[in-house]
């Protein structure tokens, strides 16, 4: 809980706002130089109005995306120490880091289960740390000295968010951010991530001493079962360990691949690929529809 409130309290808006324009004209590592008064002077005075809180942070936001998406990772983190928005970043985001896993030791031993092997092929990726994959599956129940998936889960939260829309604002052109928007919650919503669960079956590896854990799974199974089998699209409630499970391995995976994104993606996505043709696909043809609506009232009104 507390890793999520601090996430908020950094992308707040007051915080961007208070860091957002700097004091003097300063320059990044990438060379680019932010001078904004003579920006100012470029624009026209009709154009000019009061900005709210929200106009500095989106616009600051846009500016992390515009370094990432073309620079890179490290030149965001560069502009992110620049605007002095969390301290000094670089000293924890541009260094190699070794994270331990939890481990298991003494009478924990036998929580190591024999079927590693079969979830990594679920998966399609084998780890070279086998450990990051066992604390990906483990349950608050089990007892392993205080760890459990919530960690790597709040991690592959993150991680899935910039995974899926770095592959889907480069192909949308054409699509509004409200569409973007709607896309990217679609995919990252707990409904897909539990039906990805269900569908690689993952459940079936989670590590726990939980009898309600253990209803929990078999009333899943069974409904998505009933609904492969009726071909039918029944919206069935899936209970958040499943989706927050899925997102603890991609956290895994990521630490596992030294935080290589794109060896990340190319695993997941096949994960997501029909779930992101069926909502894309319907989405388009929406866009499709509203494009030949505006034509024919652009045609009504001239004629």
């Amino acid at each position: 809980k507390q890793w999520y409130q601090r996430r908020v309290a950094i992308t707040a808006g007051t915080d961007f706002r208070d860091t957002s324009i700097p004091s003097d004209d300063s320059t990044i590592a990438t060379g680019i130089k932010f001078q904004w008064e003579e920006y100012c002077k470029d624009i026209p005075t009709d154009y000019k109005h009061p900005y709210q809180v929200k106009d500095i942070a989106d616009a600051c936001e846009a500016l992390i995306g515009l370094c990432f998406s073309k620079y890179g990772f490290r030149v965001a983190v560069e502009f992110l120490d620049y605007i002095d928005l969390m301290g000094n970043v670089k000293t924890y985001l541009l260094v190699d880091f070794l994270y331990t896993p939890c481990s298991y030791k003494g009478n924990n031993s036998r929580l190591i289960p024999e079927t590693l092997a079969q979830l990594e092929e679920k998966l399609g990726y084998s780890f070279r740390n086998p450990a990051l994959l066992l604390e990906a599956v483990t349950h608050s129940s089990a007892h392993v000295e205080g760890t459990s998936y919530q960690r790597l889960e709040f991690l592959g939260d993150a991680l899935l968010d910039i995974l899926v829309v770095c592959h889907i604002y480069p192909l949308h052109t054409d699509f509004q951010p409200g569409q973007l928007s709607d896309l990217k919650s679609f995919l990252v919503r707990n409904t897909t991530l539990g039906r990805i669960c269900l569908q690689l079956g993952i459940h079936t590896h989670i590590i726990h001493w939980s009898e309600s854990v253990k209803k929990k799974t078999a009333a899943a199974a069974r409904g998505f079962v009933s609904e492969m089998q009726s071909k039918e699209d029944i919206d069935q409630t899936i209970d958040k360990m499943f989706g927050d499970v899925v997102e603890s391995v991609i956290g895994a995976m990521y630490l596992d691949m030294e935080e290589d994104f794109d060896r990340v993606w190319s695993v997941v996505f096949p994960w997501f690929q029909e779930y992101y043709d069926m909502f894309a696909m319907q989405m388009t043809a929406e866009e499709e529809k509203r494009k030949k609506y505006r034509l024919r009232l652009c045609v009504d009104t001239t004629a």
